[in-house]
């Protein structure tokens, strides 16, 4: 069954962009004109962000797996009870392997990520790194950083094009790279392994593979409803690039989880691989959650996508109507794009 939201709504829906906080972290005496200006621009956008995600319904709000996370937040900063009242974690209907924290407080993590996780203590070592994101007013920084490269201000005057570009990713690859470290302190304080922070950096190194693999025989393509024929099931498979784009705003994550694992080896001590949750209880939010990546996939017209992951579903889990309707949906677009000679197209 689809996730739902619940009520109460939160104060993202019920007040409106112009009316929320948009001066927050703006000092009128210390910063320079210029740069209040850009704040300013920045929190504005900021709030309107905010607003149309919100509003989108990507959003889940009061639903397990967001009260989960918050549950998590709130164990990594138990210490701490004014970082913990400012945050608000959310999970996303995105299929986005990835997680975000904005400056008004607001965490979000992509269904996506959430779908590959393999037990509470990854989870909450994603978390304290988007603490420490929101701690240091990254998004806000990055933004400054990249208005002054855009101007060829300061150290960028007369930096051409391409030395812009590359100047934006290095200085946003730092910035992940302190939330890494300064998120590990956080994790240390906690009760979780630290071991398994290594198992976050596998799960972005594949973030473009499912949550398990399995080969497309000719039992699934062919049965009793349906047929395929040899020319689809010859069609070559596209090989998937796990290279990082050196121009990207994330650091490798394979040079990430060397930096970790080595923090690990000095300072890692065993823990908790659930605090929260017992076992059982995240398998069954994981496993609602790879229900739920299934019919994100559809919605996205993603169908051969979406076929794939509800045969991985029927094979780890159980059939159910649920598959079966977005199998019989997805099954169906692709007959239509063939039928109308779009196949091509449509790659």
């Amino acid at each position: 069954m689809p996730m739902r939201s619940r009520l109460p709504f939160p104060e993202q829906l019920t007040t409106r962009s112009y009316e929320m906080p948009v001066l927050k972290g703006i000092d009128i005496k210390e910063d320079k004109r210029r740069v209040l200006k850009s704040k300013e621009d920045f929190y504005l956008r900021s709030s309107y962000t905010t607003d149309r995600l919100f509003r989108s319904g990507r959003i889940l709000f009061n639903d397990d797996i967001s009260n989960y996370l918050n549950e998590i937040k709130d164990e990594l900063l138990k210490d701490d009870p004014n970082t913990r009242n400012d945050l608000k974690l959310y999970a996303v209907r995105s299929l986005a392997v990835n997680a975000f924290a904005k400056d008004d407080g607001v965490i979000l993590l992509n269904m996506g990520l959430i779908s590959q996780m393999d037990n509470e203590a990854q989870l909450a070592f994603v978390i304290a790194h988007e603490i420490i994101h929101f701690l240091e007013k990254h998004a806000v920084d990055v933004y400054l950083e990249d208005r002054e490269i855009e101007r060829g201000k300061g150290h960028y005057q007369k930096v051409n094009w391409d030395n812009k570009v590359f100047a934006k990713s290095v200085y946003s690859k730092a910035k992940e790279m302190e939330a890494d470290l300064k998120g590990f302190d956080i994790f240390l304080s906690s009760v979780y392994n630290t071991t398994e922070i290594s198992g976050v950096f596998d799960i972005l190194i594949a973030s473009n593979a499912c949550f398990a693999d399995m080969e497309m025989d000719e039992e699934i393509l062919s049965n009793p409803v349906y047929s395929m024929v040899d020319s689809f099931i010859d069609l070559p498979i596209r090989e998937v690039d796990l290279e990082q784009d050196i121009n990207g705003s994330h650091a490798s994550p394979v040079v990430r989880k060397s930096i970790l694992d080595s923090m690990i080896d000095i300072h890692g001590r065993d823990g908790l691989l659930y605090s929260i949750k017992s076992k059982s209880s995240f398998d069954d939010m994981i496993r609602a959650s790879r229900f739920e990546m299934a019919l994100i996939l559809y919605e996205a017209g993603e169908f051969e996508s979406a076929i794939y992951h509800c045969e991985l579903l029927k094979r780890h889990y159980r059939s159910s109507d649920f598959t079966d309707r977005i199998l019989a949906k997805s099954w169906a677009h692709l007959a239509h794009v063939v039928s109308q000679g779009k196949f091509n197209a449509y790659h």
